[in-house]
């Protein structure tokens, strides 16, 4: 493997490890802000983030301006998926948000195919075929290990409106990621 490579798997590590921690802190941080609140305190954070790795990567320069107004437009398109996402929050336990979230992955490959014409081969067939298996086991474990404890609690049912919502939340960021990709 290429030191390239190599760094880059690295940049992956890391931000799975950031994403998964701000996933687990995001609904009890956020207990005190409303959804549009939370996700405009996500944005800001993402952000400053952003504006020091762009300075660390090409110093002050900005891009020519048709790419900053696409990349701006791919920012509202996931920004706005942010927005469903902290919404769903409000209707789906953190646990089952997280899982469904990971569907955006579909999303993207198959406009992968379906656009740019990449080959479809064996591995994305078995990865594919891999998320939908464990977003359907995460979702839906089985009762004696109680891992949606609210579900037949008494409590209000998970709710249609929070599946809809993730359900857009998924092809917003699916669209989203796939735009990012340089090609």
């Amino acid at each position: 493997m290429t030191t390239s490579a190599t760094l880059s798997l690295g940049y992956v590590a890391v931000y799975v490890v950031l994403v998964g921690v701000a996933s687990f802190v995001e609904k009890p941080a956020g207990r005190g802000f409303g959804a549009f609140q939370l996700n405009a305190l996500i944005r800001a954070g993402s952000l400053a983030a952003a504006a020091v790795a762009l300075v660390f990567a090409h110093g002050l320069a900005l891009p020519a301006t048709g790419y900053l107004l696409a990349g701006l437009g791919i920012g509202l398109i996931t920004g706005a998926g942010s927005m469903l996402y902290c919404f769903g929050l409000n209707y789906l336990p953190v646990s089952l948000v997280v899982t469904l979230s990971n569907l955006y992955i579909v999303v993207t490959i198959v406009l992968g195919i379906v656009v740019l014409h990449e080959p479809i081969t064996v591995l994305k067939i078995v990865g594919l075929t891999c998320t939908m298996a464990g977003v359907l086991v995460l979702a839906h474990p089985p009762a004696h290990q109680g891992a949606h404890p609210e579900a037949g609690s008494g409590r209000t049912p998970l709710q249609a409106r929070g599946f809809a919502i993730m359900g857009i939340y998924i092809v917003m960021v699916g669209v989203g990621a796939f735009l990012e990709s340089p090609r």
